[in-house]
């Protein structure tokens, strides 16, 4: 399955870049995705809407710990490093949350602005909370 990538410029909350990510999914279409969200970011910068969906969260092979994942978990790292804000993680279930713990063990900086929604209208309304002023407006 593929990730969807996409800008919702809503009346009510500052524009924000959701990603569907199902349970199933590959290392090369998450960094096609997140290719494709940092240009849409770089030109509108937003906070992110991480939507995951589809069944119990895994990481190809079903193991953070094999060696070609831990390269991949550095790379998304390193893409991680300066982000200056928020990712809302939305359906987050225990093996999205571990996952995201061993991230944040590898690296605190990169993960710092990861934050857990129970729904996208929990996550926009800590997005119209915090007011980021890297958000444009859509009013």
């Amino acid at each position: 399955m593929t990730i969807s990538v996409w800008l919702d410029q809503p009346a009510t909350t500052p524009s924000t870049l959701h990603l569907c990510v199902p349970s199933r999914w590959t290392w090369d279409a998450l960094f096609e995705a997140l290719h494709e969200a940092q240009a849409i970011t770089h030109e509108a910068p937003c906070a992110a809407v991480v939507v995951m969906f589809d069944g119990p969260f895994t990481v190809p092979g079903d193991s953070p710990f094999l060696p070609g994942n831990m390269d991949h978990a550095h790379r998304l790292l390193d893409m991680g490093q300066d982000m200056r804000l928020p990712v809302l993680l939305v359906n987050a279930d225990n093996n999205a949350r571990m996952t995201y713990d061993f991230l944040r063990m590898m690296n605190q900086r990169a993960t710092s602005r990861v934050y857990f929604a129970d729904s996208v209208q929990q996550a926009y309304d800590y997005i119209r909370e915090v007011q980021s002023p890297f958000c444009l407006n859509a009013s």
